[in-house]
C-alpha cells in the first residue's frame, strides 16, 4: 500500500526531530574536531551512550576528535562544566571501529574532570565526554600542552637545559616585538646570583632560527627581546636580583619550530653559603653575624613554611645532646632550624624547628664525637634578616643505650640508626662477641615468623631478640648478609619484643632494621600463558606477596568490559567455547580493571599459591563468534 502524501510529511517530520533530539558529535564516526586551547562550549544534552566506560559508571557520551604536531603530555580539562562530567581518550590509529583507550577521569577539579595522555605528533586521537551516571549539561573542553603559556611554564637552572621542542605549540600574547616570534614555548628561572643573567638558544643541538623574551612576571614587563645574535639562533641578557622569578619564552622567527637546549649563565654577586656544598662551618658557643639576606631555597622544610636559607657545618664535640638556637636578642625576623646526617650528597634530616623561644628556633639532637652536621637556617614564610646561633654539647648516653630506653620500631624499614657511644649491655652476647649495643621494641602484628634484617650495615653488625627486657634471649645471629646479620624469630601477634643491634667485637656504625612478618620470600610469577587473547590486553600484577602485604592486579588494554579474579591455585581448565584458560577453583570474577589482595598476617598462609587473571568481555574476539571474549595470562602469587 503506498502512502499518502500527509503520512510522507509526517514520517519525514518525526525523523527530523528524532535525528535533531541527538547530541552533535553522539557517536565517534561524527566527531567534532577540537585543538590545543579553548574549545567549546559544547554540551551533552540528548546523547547517547556508545559503549561501558571504565570509569565514573559514566555515560551520554559526545565525541571530538585531536590531531596536533605536538607529541608529549596533553592535558585536557572539563573544569568549569555545570555538571558531573567523564572524560575518556582513545588512540584512533586504527579508527573508530578499533579505538584503544589510553586513559579515563571522572573527578579532578570537584566533580569535573581532567586527564593527562601523552600523545605522539601527527596521531589522530578520540575524545568522549560524558557524564557520571549519565548525567548531563554544558561543558568547556580545554586542551594545554605544557609550557604552552606562561602559566604552565617550567623551571630552568644555571647551565644547559633540553633538548626541548617548540613542535605543535601556539602563539602567546603579547605579541612578539623582535623577529616576528611565535610558535613559543614558556620557561621560569629564580636566580641564583645578583647582577647579570644570559639566556641563549646558541647550542648545536638547536636546529631553526629561533627569539627570546624575558618577562618579569606573567603578564608582566617585558625585559627584552632577541632573534640574531649567535648567527640565526638567540642570546638575551638582563637585570636580575637573587631569589627573583623570572618568565623567559623561545619561540621561531616568524613562527619557525624545531629542537633547541637553553643555556642559562648568571654572572653576579651571589651568597656563598647558600647551598650545603658551601656551608659556613659553626662551633660551639656563640656564633655571630649571622643572615640570609638574599638566599635561594635550596628544598623544602619539613617544618616552619622555611624558605630563603643559609648552610653551616659543625662538628660534635661530644657524645650527646647538641642544642642549637637563634634565641638572643640580634635576631631580626622570623627563624626556622633545620639539621642533617649524611653528608650534603645524600642528606638526612634529623630535626627541625620552627618557633621555640618567640619566633626565634631552637634545636636538640643525639650528636657523635666527631661526626659532621649540616645545619640550615631560613625564615618561616622566607623571611630574611640578621641572628646569632648558640650550639652547646652535653655529654650523655644514647636514649635507648639500655633494654628500659628502646627506640619503638615498626613493620617494614626503620632508620637509619647508628651505635656510636654505647655501651655493651648485660647479659654477654651469645654470638659474635657483640657489644657497644641499643635496644629497639617491636610489637608483632600477626602470629607468625617475622624476619629482622640489617643488611645494609657499613660495619660487621650483631643482633639479639628477647621476650622481655631482661628476660630469655629468643635468637642471635652473626653474619648472615655478609658481615650484616639477619634472624628470624616466631612472634605472637600483640606481643612485645626487644632488639638489641651491636658490633663484631663491639664494633661500631650505621645501620638499617628492617622487619618484615613472615619468610619475606613471597613471589609473583607468571605461570600460565593464555591460549586466548588478543590485540594490547595484559595483566600486571604487583606489591608485595608476604603475609601482612598487599598485591593488585591490574588490566590495561581491553576494549570491553574488563573483568579480574583471584582464586586458590589449582588445575587450569579449558572454557567450553574455544580454549581460553580461566581458573578452575576461583568463582570471585569481578567487573573491574583493577583487583587488590590483602594478605592476612596469619602465619598459616605462608606457602599458599593463588592465581589471578583478567579478561575482556565484549572486547577483542579472541574466541571467535558468537563469544567476543578475551584472556589474560595467569599469574600464580606464592605468600611467603
Amino acid at each position: 500500500m503506498q502512502m499518502t502524501s500527509k503520512k510522507l510529511l509526517a514520517t519525514s517530520v518525526a525523523l527530523l526531530f528524532s535525528t535533531a533530539a541527538f547530541a552533535q558529535g553522539d557517536e565517534c564516526t561524527g566527531a567534532l574536531a577540537v585543538g590545543i586551547g579553548a574549545n567549546g562550549p559544547f554540551t551533552n544534552v540528548g546523547s547517547t551512550t556508545s559503549f561501558v566506560w571504565p570509569c565514573a559508571a559514566g555515560g551520554n557520551d559526545v565525541w571530538f576528535s585531536y590531531i596536533g604536531g605536538y607529541t608529549g603530555p596533553l592535558t585536557l580539562s572539563l573544569c568549569g562544566a555545570d555538571y558531573d562530567t567523564a572524560v575518556e581518550v582513545f588512540d584512533g590509529t586504527g579508527g573508530c571501529g578499533a579505538l584503544l583507550s589510553v586513559g579515563c577521569n571522572d573527578d579532578f577539579c570537584g566533580l569535573q574532570s581532567t586527564l593527562t595522555v601523552n600523545v605522539t605528533g601527527g596521531t589522530q586521537y578520540f575524545i568522549r565526554v560524558g557524564g557520571f551516571n549519565s548525567r548531563t549539561g554544558n561543558f568547556p573542553l580545554d586542551i594545554s600542552i605544557p609550557g604552552d603559556e606562561c602559566a604552565t611554564a617550567a623551571a630552568v637552572v644555571n647551565g644547559v637545559n633540553g633538548p626541548f621542542s617548540n613542535v605543535g605549540y601556539s602563539t602567546s600574547a603579547p605579541a612578539w616585538p623582535c623577529g616576528g616570534g611565535g610558535t613559543d614555548r614558556w620557561f621560569t628561572y629564580q636566580a641564583t646570583c645578583t647582577g647579570n643573567v644570559t639566556v641563549d638558544t646558541c647550542s648545536a643541538n638547536t636546529n631553526f632560527d629561533t627569539t627570546i623574551e624575558v618577562f618579569d612576571v606573567c603578564g608582566g614587563v617585558s625585559l627584552g627581546c632577541n632573534d640574531d645574535s649567535c648567527g640565526l639562533l638567540s642570546s638575551l641578557t638582563f637585570a636580575a636580583t637573587i631569589g627573583t622569578t623570572y618568565q623567559i619564552r623561545v619561540g621561531g622567527f616568524f613562527g619557525g619550530s624545531g629542537n633547541f637546549e637553553l643555556n642559562v649563565a648568571c654572572a653576579g654577586v651571589g651568597v656563598q653559603n647558600d647551598e650545603c656544598a658551601g656551608a659556613f662551618v659553626v662551633v660551639d658557643g656563640l656564633n655571630t653575624g649571622l643572615t640570609n639576606a638574599n638566599a635561594t631555597t635550596s628544598q623544602p622544610w619539613p617544618c616552619a613554611a622555611g624558605g630563603n636559607d643559609v648552610w653551616y657545618s659543625y662538628v660534635a664535640t661530644c657524645c650527646g645532646n647538641v642544642t642549637v638556637d637563634t634565641c638572643t636578642a640580634a635576631r631580626t625576623f622570623d627563624t626556622a632550624l633545620e639539621v642533617f646526617t649524611g653528608g650534603c650528597a645524600g642528606l638526612i634530616s634529623v630535626v627541625c624547628n620552627d618557633d621555640s623561644c618567640g619566633l626565634g628556633s631552637s634545636a636538640t639532637f643525639y650528636g657523635v664525637t666527631g661526626l659532621t652536621y649540616y645545619i640550615r637556617l631560613g625564615g618561616f614564610g622566607g623571611g630574611t634578616g640578621n641572628c646569632e646561633m648558640n650550639i652547646s654539647c652535653t655529654p650523655a648516653a644514647p636514649a635507648n643505650d639500655e633494654c628500659a630506653g628502646a627506640i619503638p620500631v615498626n613493620t617494614g624499614a626503620n632508620g637509619p640508626f647508628n651505635n656510636f657511644c654505647s655501651s655493651t649491655s648485660a647479659p654477654a652476647w651469645p654470638c659474635g662477641a657483640g657489644g657497644s649495643d641499643v635496644w629497639f621494641s617491636y610489637v608483632a602484628t600477626c602470629n607468625a615468623p617475622h624476619k629482622i634484617e640489617l643488611c645494609g650495615a657499613d660495619y660487621d653488625t650483631t643482633v639479639e631478640v628477647f621476650d622481655a627486657c631482661n628476660g630469655n634471649s629468643l635468637g642471635c645471629n652473626d653474619d648472615f648478609c655478609g658481615l650484616d646479620s639477619t634472624i628470624s624469630v616466631a612472634m605472637t601477634a600483640g606481643n612485645t619484643y626487644f632488639i638489641r643491634v651491636g658490633g663484631f667485637g663491639s664494633g661500631q656504625g650505621n645501620f638499617p632494621l628492617n622487619i618484615t612478618p613472615g619468610t619475606g620470600a613471597g613471589t609473583i610469577a607468571l605461570t600460565t600463558a593464555s591460549q586466548c587473547t588478543g590485540g594490547a590486553l595484559s595483566l600486571s600484577v604487583t606489591g608485595n606477596p608476604n603475609i601482612g602485604g598487599s598485591v593488585n592486579s591490574a588490566l590495561s588494554g581491553n576494549l570491553g568490559l574488563g573483568f579480574v579474579t583471584w582464586g586458590f591455585a589449582g588445575a587450569p581448565l579449558l572454557a567450553p567455547v574455544c580454549p581460553c584458560i580461566i581458573l578452575s577453583v576461583s568463582t570471585d570474577w569481578q567487573f573491574t580493571n583493577s583487583l587488590n589482595l590483602n594478605i592476612p598476617c596469619d602465619g598459616i598462609f605462608i606457602g599458599t599459591p593463588l592465581e589471578t587473571q583478567g579478561a575482556d568481555l565484549f572486547g577483542v574476539p579472541a574466541c571467535g563468534f558468537p563469544v567476543t571474549n578475551a584472556f589474560t595470562d595467569i599469574f600464580t602469587v606464592t605468600i611467603g
